[in-house]
Order: structure tokens, then sequence, then C-alpha cells
């Protein structure tokens, strides 16, 4: 009985000593955590902070986070909850029916919970054809919309039940899409695309884990959209060439992203994935057409083959605010470039949004275009600008918000005067609704 203690108490002390010694011989190389962290750097001991107890608080938190061990613990924690209670411990995410798995806001999205009402989008959608037909009869830049697959749509039969009860009559996604092809919008719907293609697609067109459309569904979208400029534009398009199909039981690319986060320490079951190999024939003797994305993470799934095969530059606005390709060695901002001169050196310009850009086409890119565009709608917008910049209460606002999103202050300040007129109208529109 003694040896049987002795033994159990070795144990718990070699439990409560091997995470230290881990952390500072590093006997074992730990598996990193997934997701975006920001490292807890070692406190620093001053009289001040030694004395307010700020010193032992802060060695505290990083002693914590740079323990030995400490990934195979939050993973070991982090399975027990999923598995046992279907608990995931990452931020948004909703563990759907059969373990599929949902970021809320798409949930939201079907929903309609972030629809911003008719007469909105109908503003929205009136501008965005007159963007349009400026681009097309005064510079033949061809403006095109496309509305990308959202899981929330794609998979309403694995969204809990407690979600069910709560759905509207419109959604951002349905309304855009039928006004837009109401407006004669240059239109390209791959949400309803996948829809009807889903029950005799042989591979999934959305992933079971993953946050976006699936390996297999984007290449089969951007032969679609090859096709349709080849149709469209008077200059030679390259060709996506499908060289073969490769079935594969293990996720690839962004095809398993919402499990990554989950840090799980042994993956979840899927049904069989397919990859194509594939490449792009063009004219060698033409310059390939210049392109200019506004949108959202869709955009990496195409990243960088298909843009580099289709295209002859890169030029992306993530939800028209960072700049790339310039953005992935120095933060860059669409409120620092010249708007004007960024359009005209286009042959098409692409609205790539997934849930009808959470109710702003474009991502706010509709008011920003107009306003390069329409002398009338700059001068609305430089109003409510300088009107910004001549309250201190509400500019000193803008430099707080722009340090805490990390982001240049003229940036914010686009941003804020782009909602606040987006509020106006917003407001104009619920006065004329009131009986007069």
């Amino acid at each position: 009985m003694n040896l049987i203690k002795r033994g159990i108490f070795i144990l718990i002390l070699l439990l409560l000593i091997f995470p230290a010694v881990q952390r500072y011989l590093s006997v074992f190389k730990p598996k990193p955590l997934n997701g975006y962290f920001v490292p807890r750097s070692e406190p620093a001991l001053t009289v001040s902070s030694w004395f307010s107890g700020a010193y032992q608080d802060s060695t505290d938190l990083y002693m914590k986070e740079n323990a030995g061990f400490r990934s195979d613990f939050v993973r070991l924690y982090n399975q027990a909850d999923f598995s046992l209670f279907s608990l995931p411990h990452a931020g948004k995410i909703v563990v759907g029916k059969k373990g599929y798995l949902f970021s809320d806001e798409y949930i939201h999205a079907w929903l309609g919970d972030n629809f911003p009402g008719k007469s909105f989008c109908d503003e929205k959608v009136k501008m965005l054809k007159q963007i349009q037909d400026l681009l097309w009869n005064e510079k033949k830049i061809l403006l095109v919309v496309i509305l990308t697959p959202d899981k929330g749509t794609y998979y309403p039969e694995y969204i809990p039940g407690r979600y069910l009860k709560k759905k509207r009559e419109f959604t951002n996604y349905g309304y855009y899409a039928g006004k837009c092809k109401e407006a004669g919008i240059n239109l390209i719907d791959f949400n309803r695309w996948a829809l009807l293609a889903k029950d005799t697609s042989r591979f999934p067109l959305y992933p079971k884990t993953g946050i976006h459309w699936s390996d297999y569904c984007a290449v089969l979208a951007a032969d679609s959209l090859a096709k349709y400029l080849r149709a469209r534009l008077d200059r030679p398009v390259p060709k996506l060439v499908l060289d073969g199909l490769e079935q594969s039981s293990t996720a690839r690319n962004t095809d398993y992203d919402i499990e990554n986060t989950l840090n799980l320490i042994w993956g979840l079951s899927q049904p069989a994935f397919g990859y194509f190999n594939y490449h792009f024939v063009s004219d060698t003797n033409r310059k390939k057409p210049s392109a200019l994305f506004i949108g959202d993470s869709f955009y990496w799934n195409w990243y960088p083959a298909v843009i580099r095969g289709l295209f002859s530059n890169e030029e992306f606005w993530y939800y028209n605010m960072d700049v790339y390709p310039e953005a992935r060695t120095k933060p860059k901002s669409v409120s620092e470039i010249d708007v004007a001169e960024a359009i005209d050196r286009q042959n098409v310009i692409v609205l790539m949004q997934v849930n009808g850009a959470k109710g702003n086409p474009g991502y706010g890119f509709v008011d920003l275009a107009l306003s390069v565009l329409d002398k009338s709608k700059g001068d609305e917008l430089k109003k409510v600008e300088d009107d910004i910049r001549n309250t201190p209460e509400w500019m000193k606002k803008i430099v707080d918000k722009a340090a805490q999103a990390h982001i240049t202050v003229e940036e914010q300040l686009r941003m804020d005067a782009l909602y606040m007129l987006d509020l106006q109208k917003l407001e104009k529109q619920k006065k004329n609704k009131q009986p007069k």
C-alpha cells in the first residue's frame, strides 16, 4: 500500500516538475497553437511596478502563457469540451448538426439579422448601376459583382435549431441578388450556382469544417469567371485548363480553416475532397487584362494561382480598406492612394463579396467610387470629412479609434465619413416614409 502511495506521489511530483523542465530546457518540441496571438513580453521590474503589484500580475500572466507543454494542455482541454459538450474554444464559431462548423456571422446573415432595409439597398443598387454605366460608357472598364457562396445559405439543414425561429423576410444576399439582376448589374451569382449544383457535385462545394468555399468550388468558379470575361471583353483572356482531379481524404489549403482554429488533438470526420491540377493558356503576344478586386477573404482562395493566371496585376482592396500587394510589406490604406487613378488603370473591377457584403456592396466602395466619378457625390463626402475635422471632439474620437484599430487617422476619417453618409440616407428614407 505504501509503495502505491509513493508511486502516486512521485507521479504527481513529476507532473508538476515536467512543465518547468520543459519551459527552461525545451526537451520536446511542442506543436504551436493555431490562430492569431500577440505574444506577451516578459515584464520589466521597476520600483513602482513592484510596489503597485503590476509586476507580479504581469509576471503571473507571462508565466502561464509560457508554461511548458501549454499548447498540449490547451488542446487536451479544447478536445474534452468539444467531444463531450460540442463546445468550441474559438471566437464566434458555432457547432452545427452532425459536426458542421459555422462562423456565427453566416448564420445571422442567413437569418437576415443585418439587413439594413429595402430603401437603403435600393439606393445602393441605383448607385452601383450608375457606376457601372459610367465606367463602361466613358472608360470601357467592366464592373462585375460576384456573390460568393455562404455557408448559412448552402447548409441551412445543419444550423442548430436554437436559431431557426428567428429568420426574417429579407437577407442581404437574397435582396441584392434579385435587385442587381433587375437593374442590369453585371452579376455572377456563385451562391445560386452552388445551391443548384449541391446535390449533383462530385465533391462538396463547401467544406464541412471550413469558412470559405472549397478549393474544388473555387477552381470551378474561376473557370466560369474566365469564360464570362472572354465573352464581355474585347481583349484576350487566358483559358483555365483542367489537367486532372485528385481525390483526397485529407483537407488542404483553407478547406478546414475553422477546424484549424479550434486547436483540437485529432481531426474531425470529413467527406472526401477533390483537388484540381490546372494551368492557364494565354496569348503571349498580348497583355492580359488588368483587374482591381474589392472584397473579403474569399479572394485569397484565388490568390496567387488564379489571379496571376488570369490578370496582368494583383491589386486587391481588402474590405475596401487595406491595399494589396503593398500591404504585405508596409501597411497601406485606400485613403492614402489616388482612387481615381487606381480605377482608370483597370480593364476590370470586381466586387467580390459574401452575404451581400453585410448590406453594403463593395464594403463602401460604391460611395467611394461615385465620389470620384461624380463630382456632386465627391462634394458630399468632402463636406462630411470637413465637418468632422472642424469638430474637435469628433476629431479626437477619430484619432482614438484609429489608434485602437491600428490604422491611419485619414483611413478612419474616410470610414466614418462614408458611414455618416449612409446614416444620413437612412434617416432621410425614414422621414420620407412617415405619414404626412
